[in-house]
């Protein structure tokens, strides 16, 4: 069920991102996919195991809820030009249950679905963006 809504969530920020379209309720909107990139960042992301931790940062003047974000576990070949059948890789969703202040970090903690495979055709490189926050006033 979980994979399903996240699968939807994807689908319509894909939507509003090439339509450039928000939604809006009051003086809070979604932020477009367009907008992201100025509006929210992702810094310091580490593993350590399976916990995922790292920063997010508000680069707005307004306030952002409730930022909800991938994080990517992505498989690197050891040798690209002949990758192997599988790749491990996979990808865990999280949200961060607060309403950051214009301008404020704030760590986050997100626990892997799994650990990274130990295999010697290649290893795993993990990264995060947020996908959806609403801004407000």
């Amino acid at each position: 069920m979980m994979s399903i809504r996240n699968d939807i969530r994807l689908a319509c920020a894909a939507v509003c991102g090439l339509t450039g379209a928000f939604v809006q309720a009051d003086d809070q909107h979604l932020v477009s996919p367009a907008d992201m990139r100025e509006t929210v960042t992702v810094e310091n992301v580490r593993v350590d195991g399976t916990q995922v931790t790292g920063t997010i940062v508000n680069n707005t003047s307004r306030h952002l809820a409730n930022p909800q974000f991938v994080v990517r576990h992505n498989w690197i070949w050891a040798n690209e030009y002949r990758p192997g059948p599988d790749s491990p890789g996979w990808a865990d969703f999280a949200t961060v249950p607060q309403t950051l202040e214009p301008h404020q970090r704030a760590d986050f903690s997100v626990q892997a679905s799994r650990a990274a495979p130990e295999r010697d055709d290649g290893h795993i490189v993990t990264w995060a963006n947020v996908l959806e926050v609403v801004a407000s006033k």
